[in-house]
């Protein structure tokens, strides 16, 4: 049953459900599409841009917005532990297919996930804090100790050519 704004009032309930998707920060387009999906009700744009305009459901579509953005934690891949699961699942999946590159880099992502883009900076501070010369001796030790790691794997190459540079 498709019906048309202009023949139509709309209940308090579906008025509020288009505040709603306003407070969600859907496009003006995809409210259209989910009234017409879920409720078989077309609606125009400009019978949908009135509500976000009007004082009277700003109150309204404020409070589903704070709503909205406050529930960011009930969206399971917020949680990093949901995202290293998922990175988990990519990996296997690329490892049993055969892929090495993919699964490369899923291991890298699944990394980055856990240590942070800035982990290389919060080194790199906690270095500046020392003299430079404890930060010679750190360097001299941790040359010393390559040395000594024997090089069995791939993952050890990459280690040792990166310290190297």
């Amino acid at each position: 049953m498709s019906t048309d704004i202009r023949e139509y009032k709309l209940s308090k309930e579906l008025q509020h459900k288009i505040c709603e998707y306003h407070g969600q920060f859907l496009p003006t387009v995809e409210i259209i599409a989910k009234m017409k999906e879920e409720h078989g009700i077309t609606l125009s744009n400009t019978s949908v841009m009135f509500y976000k305009k009007n004082k009277k459901w700003k109150v309204l579509i404020d409070k589903a917005k704070d709503q909205y953005v406050s529930a960011i934690m009930e969206v399971p891949i917020a949680h990093k532990r949901v995202r290293l699961e998922r990175y988990e699942k990519l990996y296997d999946t690329a490892k049993n297919l055969g892929k090495i590159e993919s699964a490369r880099a899923v291991l890298a992502s699944a990394r980055e996930e856990l240590e942070g883009k800035n982990s290389i900076n919060i080194q790199m501070n906690r270095i500046e804090l020392i003299s430079d010369d404890e930060i010679n001796e750190r360097l001299r030790r941790i040359k010393t100790e390559l040395v000594t790691i024997p090089v069995e794997s791939e993952e050890a190459c990459l280690i040792e050519s990166k310290a190297t540079q």
